[in-house]
Parts: structure tokens; sequence; C-alpha cells
């Protein structure tokens, strides 16, 4: 027995996207969000990884590079919907994107605390909070996506 207006499809189109097993969303902050895109810019700079600019940014990660986490955060940036007005989004990526993105914070961090010891200058306070943040900020992912 058929249901009078519902024809061929209605549940497909209707029904929510079924998140993968593999998809872990963090909460994450104006400013964690914009750290996160920054390391991951500098980082695929510096490995010259390479996106094809024809590739689209919600394409699956499978295959996780820089460049293509680079260009999924840059997107991120521009659509940040505010969860409640609170200034806070949710990020969802896989747990290979995930562990890229702390691989890239922790190694920002390694590198910002070795220039400050070459450097020794006095004018660090700056570069070492965002390398603090860095730290910080690869725990909480961690702890997020239980600490694979």
């Amino acid at each position: 027995m058929s249901m009078p207006g519902i024809g061929p499809g209605f549940l497909e189109c209707r029904s929510m996207p079924t998140p993968s097993p593999d998809d872990v969303p963090i909460t994450l902050a104006d400013g964690e969000i914009r750290l996160i895109t920054g390391v991951l810019q500098q980082a695929a700079a510096e490995c010259s990884a390479v996106t094809a600019p024809a590739e689209q940014s919600d394409a699956p990660l499978g295959g996780v590079t820089l460049g293509r986490l680079a260009l999924h955060w840059s997107d991120v940036v521009g659509q940040r919907p505010l969860l409640g007005g609170t200034g806070l989004t949710s990020v969802t990526q896989n747990r290979e994107a995930w562990y890229q993105v702390r691989a890239a914070l922790s190694d920002h961090a390694a590198q910002v605390s070795r220039t400050l010891e070459l450097d020794g200058t006095v004018a660090v306070d700056r570069a070492r909070h965002r390398a603090h943040d860095a730290l910080l900020l690869a725990d909480r992912i961690a702890e997020a996506s239980h600490g694979w």
C-alpha cells in the first residue's frame, strides 16, 4: 500500500546523511580554526604540496594531503556557521585528517620553539603563545577523537 503524496526516493531525499564511523566532529573557536588554517597552509607551502585548483574543497579527504587539508580548512574559515552565536563551529573530519592536523600543529610548535632558541630574541611572547596554543589544540583534538 503506497502512501499518497510520497513518491519514490522520498526517504532518500529527506533523510540526514549518515556519518561515516570514521568521522569525528570537534567544536572549535574562531581563533582555533584560524590557527589550524594558518599552520596547514604554512606546512603545505613548506613541503610544496600542490592541490589542483579544479579539485573541490568539499571532496572526500581520502588520501589526505597537507594541500587538500589546507584547502579544506580555508573553506571552513570562509563558511563558519556559528553554533548559536557562540563563536564556535563544529568541524567534522575523518580520523586520518585529524591526525594530520595534530601532527601539523605539533610540528609548528616544535619549529617555533627551535627558532626562538636559536634567535634568542626578547620579542617572542606572541610566537611562544601561538606555539603553546598549537600544542594545547593538538591535545584537545586527541582527546576529542578518543586519544588515537
